[in-house]
């Protein structure tokens, strides 16, 4: 599929979430709710990986909900989506490491992490979640959003355990239940 005479990526949900993701979380990591593309801003250099042209980039500022300020500064249309896609970041690196991420012409990588308690502490320590400690009550919504995101899938793992354990169980069948009742007479 093309756009604009630009190949549009397969992955193109993942391409607009991970760059949101990472955007966001850069953001929060430096306290500010403004991303500057200006190269004579003192905060280019900061947010120069998001602003390199690259297909990446360019879905990835068409498809994120940021919107243009003045000049070349960006950020999301509400604060909340800016928390929400760095909670959304802190979860999937303490749930699955890097497992997804987008290469510069917008593909889905996929990469092999181990499970959480066999991560190496520098694998850890580099995660968002350690780079600026969470305080409330400016980064409540964040907290709120993670715990959400957990207890979600606390939920799904509730309800798959008990779909397993349901199903182990043998069910009588119709036609066995009847010819049960009939053995039985």
């Amino acid at each position: 599929m093309k756009a604009s005479g630009q190949e549009v990526p397969r992955h193109i949900k993942q391409v607009f979430q991970k760059f949101s993701e990472n955007l966001a979380c850069e953001m929060w990591q430096r306290d500010t709710q403004v991303a500057s593309a200006d190269v004579a801003s003192d905060e280019f250099n900061a947010f120069h990986q998001f602003f390199v042209d690259n297909p990446r980039n360019q879905w990835g500022l068409k498809g994120s909900p940021l919107k243009h300020q003045g000049g070349e500064q960006f950020l999301f249309i509400h604060k909340s989506y800016q928390e929400f896609f760095t909670a959304e970041k802190m979860i999937h690196q303490l749930l699955f490491g890097h497992t997804k991420s987008v290469d510069e012409q917008g593909h889905l990588v996929q990469q092999q992490t181990p499970p959480l308690e066999k991560r190496s502490s520098e694998q850890v320590r580099e995660y968002a979640l350690n780079q600026r400690v969470l305080q409330v009550p400016q980064d409540a919504a964040i907290i709120r959003f993670m715990a959400d995101r957990v207890r979600q899938g606390m939920q799904a793992n509730a309800q798959a355990q008990a779909q397993a354990q349901a199903a182990a169980i043998p069910h009588k069948s119709k036609s066995a239940s009847k010819y049960a009742s009939l053995v039985d007479d």
